[in-house]
């Protein structure tokens, strides 16, 4: 199993991390991409060679900066995880760039804090509200003040218009871990969810 693990390198992000070292300690061969997009903007008075060069530099220094940050955030728990990834984008828009990436690398699963703002966005934040109605890869939305433990249950949000086979993604996943999954809809204002509607009892 792969897992993309967006951080902006706050504390807040860090239950991502934890999340996913304590995943890999109940899923044996568990990859993790730790992925950070960032906002690069050229200055008007430099050229394009001198800003690509910058640029080339820029991206070394933030990948080491985040390999550094996430081995002393997990420490002795990254002995959990079959292999790591470490990833810098410059990119305008964090939201595409980590559905982008989490398709280039091929992972199952986006992992990724929470921090509330405004009902869907209050219960999960803004980049993972847009995570969790655009992303065809399954999010993994972890609250801010996470504790590791072995994961027992789990909470799927859905709008229900592809349910079964969002359900067979997730099922590979609960099965391995013999844990419980509990299936809440949430729906768009204004959008018919055929598959809720109830049928004819004939």
């Amino acid at each position: 199993m792969k897992i993309l693990v967006p951080t902006d390198f706050s504390d807040n992000s860090k239950a991502a991390l934890f999340f996913a070292a304590s995943l890999a300690k109940q899923i044996p061969n568990t990859a993790v991409v730790f992925y950070s997009a960032v906002t690069l903007m050229q200055p008007d008075t430099w050229n394009l060679s001198f800003y690509q060069e910058y640029e080339k530099e820029e991206k070394k220094r933030l990948t080491q900066s985040l390999e550094k940050w996430v081995k002393s955030t997990l420490g002795s728990q990254l002995k959990y995880l079959s292999s790591c990834k470490y990833q810098i984008d410059f990119v305008p828009g964090t939201e595409q760039a980590i559905i982008k990436a989490s398709l280039k690398n091929k992972c199952q699963f986006i992992c990724i804090a929470t921090n509330g703002a405004g009902v869907l966005r209050k219960l999960m934040g803004t980049h993972t509200a847009y995570l969790v109605n655009h992303s065809p890869v399954p999010v993994l939305a972890i609250p801010s003040k996470y504790k590791a433990s072995p994961l027992q249950s789990i909470l799927y949000v859905s709008d229900f218009e592809n349910l079964n086979n969002e359900l067979k993604k997730i099922s590979s996943f609960t099965g391995t871990l013999k844990a419980n999954i509990k299936v809440l809809h949430y729906a768009r204002m204004g959008v018919n969810h055929p598959e809720t509607k109830r049928k004819p009892l004939y």
